[in-house]
Parts: C-alpha cells; structure tokens; sequence
C-alpha cells in the first residue's frame, strides 16, 4: 500500500456479484487498508449500524452537506441518496492508510475523475457470461480469475474480478 496520499481502490459491481465477500477478505488480509462508509439516506436494515454499515442520514441532510462540497461523490441509487464524505479520505489521509471503497458505477466514475490513478475492479458474478458485448474481450473466465480492459486512456480503466 502506499507511504504517501492514500490510495482510493474503488469495488463497484451489481447485488449479489460477492462484492461482500471480496472486500471482507481483503480488508482482513490487508494491513493499512481502511473501508470507506458511505452516506446513504435510506433508512437502517435489521442489524445496520450507523457509522459502521452507513452514516444515516435524511434526504434533506444528504443535501445539505451535498451543497456544502462535503461528498467527493454521490449518486441517486434506487431512490436513495449515497455518497461518500470527504472526510473518509481525509482520516484515511492523516492515519497514513489506504483507502476502500465500494460504490457503484455512477460514484466509481465520479471518483476516477478526482483521483485518476485509483484502482478500480468491477466484480462480476460468475453467471454472467458477457454482460456487455464488445466490452470484455473474452468470455468468462474460471472463477477467481481477473480479466482487464483499458478502451483508451481517457476512460476508466476497470478490472473484472470473478470471485471463487
């Protein structure tokens, strides 16, 4: 990991693809690597806790702090406003660790532009054989595998992770 700025590795992915799994095993193997909470404005699930799963807040809050610059990302996602604060990356920055984040596509995107060299990886469930023609250059892989795309050097580069 790194010894100077953090680096923002970005987890993006659909329901279900083993985005879970992935980041608790890397959180649990990796030292100096801390996980970004996300705002959200939907309400707490059984068993969520505030601070811990999200920072629950109300649309009106979210907003708030949204015109206040206080995200350094946010998207509207199934109705529900989630983002990520500024301040995960400045604690991440001050304890000199790494910073993870699991978001989807729209705050990925989002995030790349303000920090370009961050590592992304889309996970991918290995029931989808080519979700998207054209863009993965071949077909599914055996899981655990890793497959890469770069289209050009202005677009996100994304790393498609199939989890065992």
């Amino acid at each position: 990991m790194s010894d100077t700025a953090p680096l923002v590795v970005v987890v993006s992915g659909p329901s279900g693809a083993g985005k879970s799994t992935v980041l608790s095993r890397v959180l649990g193997e990796t030292d100096r690597l801390r996980f970004s909470v996300s705002h959200t404005s939907r309400a707490p699930r059984p068993g969520e806790r505030d601070g811990v799963d999200y920072h629950f807040v109300t649309a009106a809050e979210f907003h708030r702090l949204r015109a206040e610059g206080r995200f350094l990302e946010w998207a509207e996602v199934h109705g529900d406003l989630k983002g990520t604060g500024c301040g995960e990356y400045e604690r991440a920055d001050r304890d000199q660790v790494d910073l993870l984040l699991d978001l989807d596509v729209q705050g990925a995107a989002q995030l790349r532009l303000k920090f370009p060299d961050a590592v992304t990886a889309f996970i991918l469930p290995p029931s989808w054989a080519r979700p998207w023609p054209g863009v993965w250059p071949t077909p599914l892989r055996r899981p655990g595998s890793i497959v890469s795309t770069n289209t050009s050097s202005s677009t996100t580069t994304w790393n498609a992770v199939f989890p065992a």
